[in-house]
């Protein structure tokens, strides 16, 4: 299955999926999987995203993030 949404719209996607902590925008590792599963969008390029915005993951299920 292709990927079904572009980089904007993954953006809006992830504005919304997150939250503000300690100042920083955040994005549970959780959610980072059903964004992943619903639209079908790699998670290289949700963390790459993530990334570019300055979004932080957190409670990652791997305990690979903080």
């Amino acid at each position: 299955m292709e990927n079904v949404i572009d980089e904007q719209e993954l953006e809006a996607l992830l504005e919304s999926m997150t939250f503000e902590e300690g100042g920083r925008r955040k994005l549970r590792c959780a959610d980072a999987f059903k964004l992943n599963a619903k639209h079908n969008v790699p998670l290289k390029k949700i963390c790459r995203v993530c990334n570019k915005k300055g979004i932080r993951i957190c409670q990652c299920q791997l305990g690979c993030f903080g």
